[in-house]
This record gives structure tokens, C-alpha cells and sequence, in this order.
């Protein structure tokens, strides 16, 4: 196509306009007209953001950034207050504010309790006041601790909206913000629920069973669906089968309130909660598990058996070759060299027998306490998400002999109330003897059977460096301790099964009990 010259230019301008290719006008062209892909691209991009914008992740995760900004706000001006009236010494208020990692953690349990229907304001003050903080290390982790011993289950969620999640604050702003954002996330919640209706995945149908046709009962249906459907896709769980996947941690107050709406959504039973549900006294026992149960672990050495079998392999070819060497040359101190070093062989080879037993035994602990470890593990990733101290530095955390007495002492006073019946006794006999063997601390048992518990004994630290060859001293040690744990391994088990055998003569004596009662009971009957 051609176009006439501008008239209004000077003669000749026509001139000086660079000439271009063809070719390149009509790419250009072509580059700059958007195509059919490009104009589906960009429809699937703006699909996809309007998605993200619509989602409950978007609308959940706004509204607990916002929640967060007021509560953490109002806890500090919850402990200006109390410095002010001077329940809190400046000095501490001080601590508390260097103390970032551990006053953000009581503000999240602050939160928990106020999504529990308490007073935040007013279960920090009591908690504050209720004995002296004088000598804490964290202040924050003392009240943390306080509030989590006169509260306990008391700190379980009752909000099943966000509309029921909005914090208690003074300002109008903020309480209006935090509503529209709370109905948005409500409102998402409600149209997921109708959307599983209307196509149940295979999680909706095998938890809740198929969508009821009757108008009321369909509602019901699609709000237990929309309360699971909203967790699922706040947590991102696209698992087609599990409907919750992994619980909320109990240290983000909104998500673990969303995820128990779901659980009770589900209806599944209480006892059969995750981690999230355990107290920190019972997580920091099953972390004091694994610390006993290292403690008579057969020490590693791995790098020290294969340093060791690699020079038995040498010198057992160096002694080859002087043997060699002597037979050709017939010379006395080639003789000499070959039988030190098929000696220096024979002793390396010895050596790595015993490595080897050591090695296999430490394989048997480890399987034999894979259990302990996975819920010492789990244990101590959920206290730290919960910012609770743990080992040493939980100095008012309450100890296993102490628990134990509390347990014994609830057990008496229960015993008072408890009916006599005759197939409950002797299997509660027993379970009450499991948990006090399972739970006694390590000096009464060791005093009740004079036997020292292996559990008890210092940890074994034997050097085992790369390239490094132990000495013998080191390696009967070695063999030493992994005799002891194996000894320590057969003995629970013949416990183990001894234990099952005494509770199924116990459960078959209840059964017969039982039989016997129905028996005489029928013959009263027949001769009435």
C-alpha cells in the first residue's frame, strides 16, 4: 500500500525517511496486532487472578494479617496498662518489649483465648498477677505457660465464621474493615459449600455422604461442606480422598479456628485430634523420651568402620605382596614385614567384626525407637511453633514425678465415686499398673526394682571422625554398649509380650465374669 507525500513538508522531505524492508514492515505489523493466542493467554491470566482475588486464601489470609495488627496492638497496650497501675515493674515491661519472639507468642494464645469466648485483657492480667515474676528468665514464657495450666482445654475455639472471628477493638475503622473483609471470606465459604453440592468430590461424599434433595437438610449438608472446602482451600490441601490433610498449628489462632470448624464439620470425635491438640506438658514429655532413650543408644560409627575396613583391605594386600616378595627373594626381613602386616590385617579385621556388631545394633535401636523419635520430632516442631520453651529452659514446667502424683491423686479421689463393677476390675488393675510403670520417674523405679534403668545412664560419645581408625579401647566400648542395648531390646519385648499375655487372661476372666452374671441371672429368672 502507498500513502501520498505530506503536503505542509518541505520539498524533498520524502527523501529523507529511512527506507525499510518490506519484509520487516509486514512483521511488524504482524508483531504488533495481538493474536488469538495472546488474547487467550491474557483471558486465562485475568481468569486466574480473579480466582486468587475471589478465593478464601486471599480473603482468609487478608483478614488474619489485619486480625493480627489489632491484637498484637492490643496486648501492648494491655501491658502499658499494667505498668501504669504498676502491677508490672518498668523494668519487665522493658524485658517484654527486647522479648519479640515470646510476647508475639502470648498474643497469639491471647488471641486463642479470645476466639475461646474469654476476655484477652482479662486473662493476662490474671495471669500476671498471679504470683510474682521475679528471677523469669522470659517473662512472656511464664505467662505463656500460666495461662496455658488455668485455662488448658478451656482455650479450644468456638468461632465458626470469620464474622465470629472479628477481635474486640475501639475503633469503628477498624471493626468496619474487619467486617467487610470477614463477610468476603464468610461469603466465599458459603459458595464453596453450594459448589460441592452441586458436584461432590470423592472427600465430601465418603466424610458427609451424598448431598440430601430436602431443602433444610441440603443447607445443613452445604454449610459442613463450605466450613471443610473453606480449610481446604485456605491451606491449600488438594488431597482428592483426605478432607483436612495436616491440622492447623495451634500458634495461628484464625487457621486453627477454621480447621476445628472443619473437624466439628466432619463430625469427628474429639479424642482423635493431631499434635495441635496436646498440651505443652505432654509434648515436652514425649521430647524428654527421645532424650532418655539416646541416652543408652549405641554410639554411631559409621565413618569409623568404613575407615577401618578400607585399612584391613590394605594392609591385607600389602601383607600379600611382602609374602610374595619373601618367597621370590628368600630375604628374612621381607619374612619379617609380611607377618606384621598380615598381623596389623588379622587385628583390622578383628576390629572390624566389632565395629560391624556395633554398627548392627545401633540399626535395632533405631528401628526399635522410630516411634519415640517421629513424636519427639513432631513434639518439638509444634512447641516451637507455639513458642513455648523447652528442655532447661521450661523452668515452670511441671516434671514427670509431679505429674505423676497428680494422676495418682485423681485417681483416688475418682476411685471414691467410681461404681464396683465385677469385669471392670481387673482390667483396670492393669491399665492403671501400665500407665504408673510407663510414667514413674526414673529413681522410683530404679528403687522399686534395684535394678539402675539403662534410660538413665550418660550418653555415649565415642569419636568417630572421617578416615579415622578407633583404637581397640574405643571399640569394645563400642560393643560394650550395643550388647547392653540389644539386651535392653529383647528385654522389652519379652515384656511387651508378656504384657499382652496377662491383658487378654485379664480380658478373657472379664468375659467369663460377664457370662457367669448373665448365667445366674437367667436361672433366678427361670425359677422365679
Amino acid at each position: 500500500m502507498t500513502r501520498a507525500a505530506d503536503e505542509s513538508q518541505r520539498a524533498g522531505a520524502a527523501h529523507d525517511v529511512p527506507r525499510v524492508d518490506p519484509l520487516g514492515v509486514v512483521a511488524a505489523i504482524i508483531r504488533d496486532e495481538p493474536s488469538e493466542q495472546d488474547g487467550q493467554a491474557a483471558a486465562s491470566a485475568e481468569e486466574e487472578a480473579q480466582a486468587r482475588r475471589s478465593s478464601l486464601q486471599t480473603a482468609g489470609e487478608r483478614f488474619v494479617a489485619e486480625a493480627e495488627l489489632v491484637y498484637a496492638a492490643r496486648t501492648a497496650s494491655a501491658l502499658d496498662r499494667l505498668t501504669a497501675g504498676g502491677i508490672l515493674t518498668a523494668d519487665q515491661r522493658l524485658a517484654l518489649a527486647h522479648d519479640t519472639a515470646a510476647t508475639g507468642a502470648l498474643a497469639r494464645l491471647l488471641r486463642s483465648a479470645e476466639l475461646a469466648g474469654h476476655d484477652p485483657d482479662a486473662v493476662l492480667a490474671n495471669a500476671v498477677g498471679e504470683r510474682s515474676l521475679a528471677g523469669a528468665r522470659s517473662i512472656a514464657q511464664v505467662l505463656h505457660r500460666r495461662i496455658i495450666d488455668r485455662y488448658g482445654e478451656q482455650l479450644a475455639p468456638t468461632a465458626t465464621a470469620y464474622a465470629d472471628m472479628i477481635p474486640a477493638v475501639a475503633s469503628s475503622s477498624w471493626r468496619e474493615q474487619l467486617a467487610r473483609v470477614a463477610a468476603a471470606a464468610d461469603d466465599r465459604r458459603r459458595e464453596l459449600g453450594a459448589q460441592v453440592a452441586l458436584d461432590p468430590p470423592q472427600w465430601a461424599v465418603e466424610s458427609l455422604g451424598p448431598a440430601p434433595a430436602e431443602p433444610i437438610e441440603r443447607l445443613d449438608w452445604e454449610q459442613r461442606a463450605g466450613a471443610v472446602a473453606a480449610w481446604r482451600e485456605l491451606s491449600g490441601h488438594s488431597d482428592p480422598a483426605d478432607a483436612l490433610g495436616a491440622a492447623a498449628p495451634f500458634g495461628q489462632p484464625e487457621h486453627y479456628a477454621a480447621w476445628r470448624a472443619a473437624w466439628t464439620a466432619l463430625g469427628r470425635p474429639e479424642p482423635a485430634r493431631a499434635d495441635a491438640e496436646l498440651s505443652d506438658g505432654l509434648l515436652r514429655v514425649r521430647v524428654r523420651a527421645l532424650v532418655r532413650e539416646e541416652n543408652w543408644a549405641p554410639p554411631y560409627v559409621g565413618e569409623s568402620l568404613t575407615a577401618a575396613t578400607l585399612r584391613a583391605e590394605a594392609s591385607r594386600r600389602d601383607a600379600e605382596i611382602l609374602h610374595a616378595r619373601a618367597l621370590a627373594a628368600d630375604a628374612e626381613d621381607v619374612r619379617r614385614a609380611a607377618t606384621g602386616a598380615a598381623r596389623e590385617a588379622n587385628d583390622l579385621e578383628d576390629l572390624v567384626v566389632r565395629l560391624t556388631e556395633a554398627d548392627r545394633a545401633r540399626s535395632h535401636w533405631l528401628l526399635h525407637t522410630a516411634v519415640t523419635r517421629d513424636a519427639a520430632e513432631r513434639a518439638h516442631a509444634e512447641l516451637a511453633a507455639r513458642g513455648a520453651a523447652v528442655g532447661d529452659e521450661a523452668a515452670d514446667a511441671v516434671t514427670p514425678a509431679e505429674w505423676l502424683a497428680a494422676h495418682r491423686s485423681e485417681a483416688v479421689e475418682a476411685d471414691q465415686h467410681r461404681p464396683i463393677t465385677d469385669e471392670n476390675d481387673l482390667t483396670e488393675v492393669v491399665e492403671q499398673r501400665r500407665a504408673d510403670v510407663a510414667l514413674t520417674p526414673p529413681a522410683a523405679s530404679a528403687a522399686e526394682t534395684a535394678v539402675p534403668d539403662i534410660r538413665d545412664r550418660q550418653s555415649a560419645d565415642m569419636p568417630d571422625e572421617r578416615g579415622r581408625v578407633p583404637d581397640f579401647a574405643d571399640a569394645a566400648e563400642a560393643v560394650r554398649l550395643a550388647q547392653a542395648a540389644l539386651r535392653e531390646i529383647e528385654d522389652r519385648r519379652r515384656h511387651e509380650h508378656e504384657r499382652t499375655k496377662e491383658e487378654s487372661l485379664s480380658r478373657q476372666l472379664a468375659h467369663w465374669a460377664d457370662d457367669t452374671s448373665v448365667a445366674e441371672t437367667g436361672d433366678a429368672h427361670i425359677v422365679s
